[in-house]
């Protein structure tokens, strides 16, 4: 079906399935990893699930992050669980999985996504759907102003390789050319 997002930054129309339109809840079960566009790929980025294969390749197109946004507008999870019982970081090979042992839940994603972006290592304020969602009024950016329930952050945080440097070590000599577009 086709939705339109009237505040929209890059996609005011766009098609999504029927079935996760017309669901009564929606949970986001995404796995933690990194992603070479985006840095990560969590709960908000996941919903392209969503989303048709053409309607998924206009959303580089337009611009990722911003199509990130806009879709998570129109199509917010009520509760999103991560399977962050092991991470995913680098180019995903199976020597970069990180034994993490945890499962990361909440009904806001962008706090979801803050909170698994400081679990690896990375800065909130430098993922731009992320930082974009939160000024969107989506949710909450700043782990400080997060309640956090079990495990205190710090304790069971693991740095994550990000995927461009990963790509560098692995392949040497190749020049990588990155025009908005994942792997």
């Amino acid at each position: 079906v086709m939705v339109r997002v009237d505040e929209a930054y890059v996609m005011h129309e766009f098609g999504v399935a029927r079935t996760a339109y017309e669901a009564d809840f929606i949970v986001d079960v995404p796995v933690m990893k990194t992603h070479g566009r985006t840095g990560i790929t969590c709960a908000l980025k996941n919903m392209k699930g969503v989303l048709p294969g053409q309607e998924k390749k206009r959303t580089h197109r337009l611009g990722l992050d911003r199509a990130i946004v806009d879709l998570n507008r129109r199509m917010r999870p009520h509760l999103t669980v991560v399977d962050a019982l092991v991470g995913l970081a680098g180019t995903h090979r199976p020597e970069d999985r990180v034994p993490m042992g945890l499962v990361v839940a909440g009904v806001d994603p962008v706090a979801v996504d803050a909170v698994c972006a400081t679990l690896m290592g990375f800065a909130v304020n430098e993922l731009h759907h992320v930082r974009l969602a939160a000024e969107a009024g989506l949710g909450i950016a700043d782990v400080s102003q997060i309640e956090v329930r079990g495990e205190r952050l710090a304790d069971v945080a693991r740095p994550f390789q990000p995927y461009m440097e990963a790509a560098r070590q692995r392949f040497g000599a190749v020049t990588l050319i990155e025009k908005d577009a994942c792997t």
